[in-house]
């Protein structure tokens, strides 16, 4: 919106104007892309493509936002943060064969292991293959063990793969980490952590009266 100012005297002579612009909206923050690309040299132009698919993404149109994220890409496939995103994307969108292909581009990139160890070890939950997400996001935790979605990343497949005393000691230290997270993500996380809890009391007490 614009409003504009005018200060008046008894005559009704305008002594000042001035003119400004705001915004209204539910973000706290809000990003302008459009009013920034200008600014883009035409080689980084795939600043811009990456900031406009981060925008549909937050908005939930994941079509525009996999059509930005791909331009972006193909426009600088060198660029590994944008890389990063647009494996995460696809992962939150369910394609998790895409996601892996494209961030094994960064097998063995020194600056990024934690990130591909993040985003293959999530790829490989989507795809259920359990054991093989462990192994790679417990290379994650050695890197860095205080990431929330790592954790609860691998806490769940430690829980798919009836390693119940293990899911439960990284939920713990997940939950430790930021005990309120997302409010929907703490419940999640907790129900989680009840089920987990549950079904390693029947298991230790089924196996302590067959002894």
């Amino acid at each position: 919106y614009d409003i504009q100012f005018f200060l008046i005297d008894g005559q009704n002579n305008t002594l000042v104007q001035d003119k400004v612009s705001f915004t209204v909206s539910p973000e706290a923050v809000i990003a302008h892309p459009i009013a920034h690309s200008k600014a883009f040299p035409h080689a980084r132009s795939y600043l811009y493509y990456f900031a406009m698919a981060r925008q549909s993404e937050k908005i939930q149109d994941w079509e525009n936002a996999e059509a930005g994220y791909r331009r972006a890409y193909e426009a600088n496939p060198d660029y590994k943060q944008g890389l990063v995103d647009y494996a995460g994307f696809l992962f939150k969108v369910s394609k998790f064969d895409l996601s892996l292909d494209l961030i094994e581009r960064l097998q063995g990139d020194t600056e990024m292991r934690f990130q591909y160890f993040l985003t293959k070890g999530r790829a490989l939950m989507g795809k259920e293959q359990y054991p093989e997400a462990i192994d790679i996001l417990q290379q994650g935790t050695e890197l860095y063990n205080s990431d929330t979605s790592l954790l609860n990343s691998l806490g769940f497949c430690y829980y798919k793969n009836c390693d119940f005393e293990n899911a439960l000691e990284v939920l713990k230290a997940s939950l430790a980490l930021n005990p309120a997270q997302d409010e929907d993500k703490a419940r999640i996380t907790e129900k989680q952590k009840n089920k987990i809890r549950s079904l390693f009391l029947i298991t230790h007490f089924d196996s302590t009266n067959t002894q």
